[in-house]
């Protein structure tokens, strides 16, 4: 790694707000309650899904792959709020799956498949969503030092 490259990496850890940083924290949390809330086996997360409005899939592989993708991303925010690391491109990639999710949960409460305490979790993922967008557009109107 050439010097440019490092100012570059130091320039980045040292540049995500704090602000941003209670949000990927936030976000870990949110994402392991997805998480556990969607694990297929054990009778607590079944029950919490009864309650919540969450429907019972025929196979538990689905709510399988969906818990592990919302905990993968979980421990990525986790990583990153933790190396205070602004990897802009994932912050631009991650709420894509926040608004899908959150479209999904909005479409199938339309249809009446799913409970109203579902639309809390719509909510606070397209909340999510919002304030990463609002991050990257701030870190790019930034001017970088090597610019001025």
């Amino acid at each position: 790694m050439d010097r440019k490259q490092k100012q570059q990496v130091t320039r980045n850890v040292s540049q995500m707000s704090n602000w941003f940083r209670t949000i990927l924290f936030s976000t870990t949390l949110v994402n392991a309650v997805g998480c556990f809330l969607l694990f297929p086996f054990g009778t607590l997360p079944k029950t919490l899904r009864a309650m919540v409005g969450f429907p019972e899939p025929e196979n538990p592989l689905y709510l399988l792959l969906i818990s592990t993708w919302i905990g993968l991303f979980g421990a990525a925010y986790l990583w990153l709020a933790l190396r205070k690391s602004d990897n802009l491109m994932f912050f631009s990639f991650a709420p894509i799956g926040k608004l899908s999710f959150s479209g999904a949960i909005v479409y199938f409460f339309l249809q009446n498949q799913l409970g109203p305490l579902t639309l809390l979790a719509a909510m606070t993922d397209f909340i999510l969503a919002i304030l990463f967008y609002i991050y990257v557009i701030q870190q790019q109107l930034r001017p970088s030092k090597q610019h001025l």
